[in-house]
């Protein structure tokens, strides 16, 4: 529920800066896209129909960049929302079909928060096998230090 949340205030964050470099204000939002009014202020997850709503009516926004926050977060002058996400050709990720306009988010979020998952399990894996190098080194260390010990007075008995 936390993550979902967290990416509920990811999205909500994208459209306010979306709208922030725009110029438009959340009363303006809201009258054009007909987003239940108060809902990027408020603490709680965005629907998806709102989200449906706002993507709608701006269709200059990169839903890969309002999800994620990375990439561009407009799309170039000549792209659409169709060429974007619509189109039949080449559109996988992961081996899946993503050829749905915006009934494919809640899919993209879920995907989204899978990989999340994965980078997190990854960076504590690699966290503990960093830990792992450190005593193996420290291990060796002291291993050269009594092989030194030992030759030194190997040589001292000769």
């Amino acid at each position: 529920m936390q993550e979902k949340r967290q990416e509920s205030s990811r999205i909500k964050r994208n459209i306010l800066r979306y709208l922030d470099s725009k110029g438009i204000s959340q009363y303006q939002c809201y009258k054009d896209t007909g987003i239940t009014r108060g809902v990027l202020g408020q603490s709680t997850g965005i629907s998806e129909d709102n989200l449906i709503k706002f993507l709608d009516h701006y269709k200059d926004v990169s839903i890969e960049w309002l999800i994620t926050g990375e990439g561009d977060m407009l799309l170039d002058e000549s792209a659409t929302r169709t060429t974007q996400h619509v189109t039949g050709n080449n559109n996988t990720f992961a081996g899946r079909d993503l050829t749905t306009s915006v009934a494919n988010l809640p899919e993209l979020i879920a995907m989204t928060n899978q990989h999340q998952s994965t980078i997190s399990d990854l960076v504590s894996t690699i966290s503990n096998q960093q830990t792992t190098i450190s005593e193996l080194v420290n291990t060796v260390s002291r291993q050269q230090q009594d092989i030194s010990l030992l030759l030194g007075l190997k040589s001292d008995q000769d």
